[in-house]
């Protein structure tokens, strides 16, 4: 898992570690701190979701499904929406 999500070992908990890292606000232009921002959530989230996908479905003794290609997509949308400029 910490190989997946490009994390060190020593972290116990990666996806909860991930997880506390969340943007609680969309990136904008003059948002500096959350565009210098750790994570790149482009790439950490879809693995995120599949892992967490994977789980569901190994925690109810179910091999799970192929996942959907845009699986995580709806948040990076909301989290790079472009915004719009009033001028």
């Amino acid at each position: 898992m910490h190989n997946r999500l490009q994390l060190p070992h020593d972290i116990s908990d990666p996806i909860s570690h991930l997880l506390n890292q969340l943007p609680t606000r969309l990136f904008t232009p003059t948002n500096k701190t959350a565009r210098q921002c750790s994570v790149n959530w482009s790439i950490v989230w879809p693995i995120v979701q599949l892992l967490l996908f994977e789980v569901d479905y190994l925690q109810h003794e179910k091999m799970p499904p192929t996942p959907s290609e845009t699986l995580g997509q709806l948040f990076l949308d909301w989290l790079y929406a472009p915004t719009t400029t009033n001028t």
